[in-house]
């Protein structure tokens, strides 16, 4: 919806500068990674030259500005995606790449109009969005039918989709947030997300990356659709995923067990799963951070003792009982010294693990553990700030810096726009 630019100046001005949402409605955005309280406490701190918010802020208005001519390519028909270790890879990273472009794209421009108001940001960053909704079709699978054996029928389709898809939630989250989506937009994009939702919803089985990205995206999706019992839905397979993820010693071993990539599939895992808490915590459920872990069935530890070739010795990794505070714990001594996770062979080929070309390409995720627990040890990784749109690995956290950075002095508690967090 096209709006004249002084009156988007000036219910850009009301809605964050205003009054209080009433009765502090978490559906109310934005309330996903960027929270309208978030945008506030950024506003007062850039006025205060506060030199990292100048600079994290500064970065997202080039990223908005990057994106005013990116002209959007969307999918028509269909989102069938085969699988990454096929013979459709190639089709798998075109789509992929569309997808993700785009999303960014979005992204980028209605994180700008969040800071600024410009409603040239917020036009582009509609126009982007609705191209996909107008244009793509239902989900498909993305494999070959006697695939359904095995539990791999449906190709890549939901998992690039779990972790695409926050990105224009995301986009459309600021936008809804700020009284630019209007009630016929709103029932476009709805019907648009929906069967993908029912698509998605039954819970994964296997409790790896998959799992924590699918939660990430039924907790964006619930948001969106202020769909309550969609978000309950979703929390509560999170806090199952949260039971299995992590080991006494923070090792997500059902990343270790893939032999290569294992440091960039732990990433990937906790960002999912971070991702996850955040945005459940936006909605009242509380006790995730810090969920121990304490299911590991009986077949999960035959399984893991045939794949270390260790049937009747010790184990590299111990039983469930970590948190992700543990697991970031694990990663942080994998990111100062990646010998440290020598002792995972022979789960692992330690020299494919996969890690950062720097300790501080991955500081985006240390962000939002330092925010969550406040650890300098965290903070020292983070040192490559302001991460923006497009940190190493990152599917879905945007600006880290700028969302989730606390600001001195804390201007709300904890890192929510809409409720308190838990230590």
């Amino acid at each position: 919806m096209r709006t004249p630019w002084i009156v988007s100046a000036l219910a850009f001005a009301l809605t964050w500068a205003g009054a209080p949402v009433a009765a502090q409605d978490p559906f109310q955005g934005p309330n996903l990674l960027l929270t309208r309280d978030r945008v506030r406490a950024l506003q007062a701190a850039r006025a205060a030259n506060d030199p990292l918010v100048v600079a994290a802020w500064d970065e997202a208005v080039r990223a908005a500005d990057g994106a005013l001519g990116h002209t959007p390519d969307p999918i028509r028909g269909r989102l069938k995606i085969p699988g990454f270790y096929t013979k459709g890879k190639a089709t798998q990273q075109a789509i992929t790449r569309r997808l993700r472009g785009d999303g960014q794209a979005a992204a980028a421009l209605a994180y700008g109009f969040a800071l600024t108001g410009r409603a040239d940001y917020a036009d582009k960053a509609e126009a982007i969005v609705f191209a996909w909704v107008d244009d793509l079709g239902p989900p498909e699978d993305g494999g070959a039918w006697y695939l359904r054996f095995v539990g791999e029928h449906r190709g890549d389709t939901p998992i690039v989709t779990y972790y695409s898809f926050p990105l224009f939630l995301q986009a459309y989250d600021v936008l809804a947030g700020a009284g630019r989506i209007d009630a016929g937009e709103r029932a476009r994009f709805e019907a648009w997300l929906r069967p993908y939702v029912a698509y998605l919803q039954r819970e994964e089985r296997y409790k790896n990356n998959h799992h924590a990205w699918q939660c990430a995206f039924l907790l964006a999706a619930g948001h969106c659709l202020r769909d309550r019992a969609l978000i309950d839905r979703a929390a509560g397979y999170l806090r199952n995923g949260l039971s299995h993820y992590v080991a006494r010693d923070g090792s997500l071993w059902r990343e270790l067990v893939r032999k290569e990539k294992a440091a960039t599939y732990t990433v990937m895992a906790l960002e999912g799963a971070m991702l996850a808490v955040t945005f459940a915590e936006r909605h009242g459920h509380a006790g995730l951070r810090l969920q121990r872990a304490d299911r590991r069935g009986l077949g999960s530890t035959i399984a893991l003792r045939a794949l270390a070739f260790r049937p009747f010795g010790g184990l590299p990794v111990p039983r469930d009982g970590g948190t992700l505070r543990d697991a970031i714990g694990l990663l942080r001594d994998f990111v100062h010294d990646p010998r440290s996770w020598d002792r995972f062979e022979p789960l692992t080929r330690t020299r494919s693990l996969n890690g950062p070309a720097a300790p501080t390409d991955w500081g985006w995720l240390f962000e939002l553990a330092h925010a969550w627990w406040g650890d300098p040890r965290d903070l020292t990784l983070a040192q490559g700030a302001p991460y923006g749109l497009q940190p190493p690995r990152a599917y879905a956290t945007l600006h880290a810096t700028l969302c989730l950075r606390p600001l001195t002095p804390p201007p709300t508690p904890g890192i929510s726009g809409t409720v308190p967090t838990p230590p």
